[in-house]
């Protein structure tokens, strides 16, 4: 299994950069594709009472800092804590085994296994997206796409729903409806729309009720680039860091 060594850099920063402000904004930098690899990020969305700090292990081995609601690891995300670039860790094409739990204080020792399961990776890029509570911790797998958007003053976007207690789902740009009647875990198509910052937001699907509170939050992705967004927290929350919200993880 390898990691990149910037994925090393942040584990041995101790992972305190990943709880940066919220922002809306991220570098443009060159990357080199990393070839015949399995590409992996994280986005940790596991609205859970109280907070708790997780760990991921991959065949057993420690892959991450400790990870809390709301947070892209590696890179970072639109709306989100972490950093704000498109890294990915690194591994051998394979069933893997991944693992998130809370470890003993002061040790990598799994105290609480909140999700353990096995996937079959290709050289491929993907985002593994956690969501739900424990004991119901659960997850969604999504292929990236790494083709950028064609026309320079637009994004590429697809749509995940990881709202556990709402039913199917309609995603706004704006005013515009861009998916709807979306699942709970379902993953739409990429499609491409003009960058700016606007709002994106969700309602009940076939209704005109909005349920992320924080709707009018705008999310400004950059030109050129390829994003996920998701629908958030819980739609029982009215107020807090639980409550329904949307953000972007950041592919490409």
């Amino acid at each position: 299994m390898k990691i990149t060594s910037l994925l090393l850099a942040v584990i041995l920063a101790g992972g305190a950069l990943l709880l940066s402000c919220e922002k809306n904004t991220f570098n443009l930098t060159t990357r080199t594709e990393v070839q015949n690899t399995a590409r992996l990020k994280i986005g940790y969305f596991s609205p859970t009472v109280p907070n708790p700090a997780a760990q991921l292990k991959v065949n057993g081995e420690r892959v991450s800092p400790n990870l809390v609601y709301n947070t892209p690891f590696p890179g970072g995300g639109l709306n989100t804590l972490g950093l704000n670039h498109s890294d990915y860790l690194s591994f051998t094409p394979g069933n893997l085994n991944f693992s998130f739990s809370i470890q003993k204080v002061g040790t990598s020792e799994d105290s609480v296994k909140l999700l353990e399961f096995s996937q079959q990776l290709d050289a491929k890029r993907y985002t593994l997206f956690v969501t739900d509570s424990f004991p119901n911790t659960t997850s969604v797998l999504v292929q990236d796409d790494v083709d950028r958007p064609t026309d320079s003053g637009k994004v590429r976007i697809k749509f995940v729903h990881l709202i556990p207690d709402a039913g199917p789902l309609d995603f706004y740009r704006d005013n515009v409806k861009i998916a709807g009647n979306v699942e709970y875990k379902q993953v739409t198509e990429y499609m491409d729309v003009f960058a700016g910052n606007v709002s994106y937001y969700v309602k009940l699907a076939g209704t005109n009720t909005t349920i992320n509170v924080a709707a009018g939050n705008k999310i400004n992705p950059v030109a050129g680039r390829i994003y996920t967004f998701f629908a958030r927290g819980w739609k029982s929350r009215t107020t807090g860091t639980l409550m329904p919200n949307v953000s972007a993880m950041i592919v490409q």
